[in-house]
């Protein structure tokens, strides 16, 4: 090994660098993919590289320094991740105490029955009102046309029912804030 006057480190090849540093040569090859990573001396054919150990010391704490930020930056997302999880349980933990905790399969059978319920309630409104019609207005209201708008009120409740159902899947199951339905 040469001491190189005009450098603050020695000069040495992957052999002696690997060595030095307690890394492998296969990870030294690795680093020199680097643009970043410095050698002295780019060794031509039968003749290695050559490598200031100063200089490849700055560089090594530079990546040690780089993954300790990425490590806090990661550490910082856990930590806002895990307040949002503690968070989301208080408030899960709060109405189940005060009983407005609904499980979802609960609710989904509360909602498929409300709109079986609904469906049938639409469906014997519009028998009701097209005989009242018939019978007060002395017009015959065609069957097709009766089936045509009970069918068009029930599949709105049927559309609005599934996208309750589709959003609770995609939310985890959380409960949002009830939005109006399109008509």
């Amino acid at each position: 090994m040469k001491i190189n006057p005009n450098s603050e480190g020695m000069l040495v090849n992957k052999k002696e660098l690997a060595a030095m540093f307690g890394i492998s040569e296969r990870t030294f090859t690795d680093y020199q993919r680097d643009p970043q990573f410095p050698f002295v001396k780019d060794g031509t054919r039968g003749e290695g590289n050559q490598y200031d150990t100063a200089q490849v010391f700055r560089y090594l704490l530079m990546l040690k320094e780089s993954k300790a930020s990425t490590d806090q930056s990661e550490l910082a997302k856990a930590k806002t991740q895990e307040s949002k999880a503690n968070a989301a349980l208080k408030t899960l933990q709060y109405h189940e105490k005060i009983g407005t905790l609904v499980l979802k399969d609960e609710a989904h059978k509360l909602l498929s029955n409300w709109a079986s319920y609904a469906n049938r309630q639409y469906r014997q409104s519009f028998d009701r009102f097209t005989e009242e019609i018939s019978s007060q207005c002395n017009v015959e209201v065609p069957p097709t046309l009766r089936e045509k708008h009970a069918t068009a009120a029930a599949e709105r409740v049927r559309d609005y029912a599934l996208k309750l159902d589709a959003d609770s899947e995609r939310s985890g199951g959380a409960v949002q804030p009830a939005e109006e339905a399109d008509d």
